[in-house]
């Protein structure tokens, strides 16, 4: 039976030195291969497991855009806990509003471990909500030890490979839902079929992890299809939405997820003539959904290109 752990390392294995992540910033851009996230994922591995991380125990993961925002969380599926993304607090987010909304994800999900970095870990070491009985703690990713070797085979295999993917918590506090690895590989096969990747294939995302667009089309289906990924911070480019188009004619994507609003953004945020100085040619798909797709958007944003 497929399992997610054993396609990762059939993966990893198979092409160790293939650049599958770019976090792109000009001259601090950062580029990993497929054998550092490997490496990464199994210093998370031996990490959970000295923490006392329990299969089905639920690791909370704060991260901003790195590797080891991919690396923790592949990571928990392949130890057999239950990993689940939480949004980082924006600039524009007061201390009380985060800590308010990671009150009410305790309430309704048994959070057993929180990984962060060093900003959110100094604000939630000292929140009453997560003193909870059999709380392991809150750890600073700095602090996971890099032990420069990926052998998963001394890590026990799982009965059961699963995430948790909250709900938007619009009519209320966010929800776990847990989605099954057999789950996930059914949605991938027939989502990819439908996008048509081949090996020039590429993808440009600034979709938060956090939501299901970006964590299953942006994160996962490229992991599970070798297909690279060059991933920027959804704040930066709500800022500076010429991003995108930018990064687009650089890496030459082929692929590019976005709701709705994200076509108005651009429309109206960027200059026609200016626009049109990218090089979009490469783009081959790019797929509209997340939200009610207005055809008005998607004629202004066709005209600008």
């Amino acid at each position: 039976m497929k399992s997610f752990r054993s396609e990762a390392e059939h993966i990893i294995e198979r092409r160790p030195e293939f650049r599958w992540l770019t976090l792109p910033g000009g001259a601090a851009e950062q580029a990993f291969t497929l054998r550092q996230l490997g490496e990464r994922m199994h210093d998370y591995c031996a990490y959970y497991r000295a923490q006392g991380v329990r299969e089905g125990d639920t690791v909370l993961i704060i991260l901003k855009e790195s590797l080891d925002l991919f690396a923790s969380f592949f990571a928990g599926i392949i130890y057999g806990a239950l990993p689940a993304y939480f949004a980082y607090p924006s600039p524009k987010q007061s201390r009380e509003a985060f800590l308010g909304s990671v009150d009410n994800l305790v309430g309704y999900n048994h959070i057993r471990l929180v990984i962060g970095f060093s900003d959110v870990v100094d604000v939630l070491r000292h929140h009453e909500v997560l003193r909870q009985p059999g709380f392991l703690g809150v750890t600073d990713y700095a602090d996971i030890p890099a032990l420069g070797a990926m052998d998963f085979r001394e890590i026990p295999v799982p009965k059961r490979e699963a995430f948790l993917q909250f709900s938007s918590g619009t009519t209320g506090a966010k929800k776990g839902v847990q989605i099954s690895a057999e789950a996930l590989f059914n949605q991938i096969e027939a989502y990819s079929a439908r996008v048509q990747f081949d090996e020039n294939s590429l993808i440009v995302s600034w979709l938060p992890h956090y939501h299901d667009m970006g964590l299953i089309a942006c994160m996962l289906m490229p992991f599970l299809r070798q297909i690279p990924v060059v991933m920027m911070s959804p704040f930066e480019w709500v800022k500076n939405p010429r991003l995108l188009p930018e990064a687009i004619t650089k890496y030459r994507a082929t692929h590019c997820w976005q709701p709705n609003f994200a076509l108005g953004h651009m429309t109206k945020s960027i200059p026609a003539e200016e626009l049109r100085q990218n090089d979009l040619c490469s783009l081959r798909h790019i797929v509209l959904c997340s939200e009610p797709v207005l055809h008005d958007t998607v004629k202004k944003c066709m005209r600008k290109i």
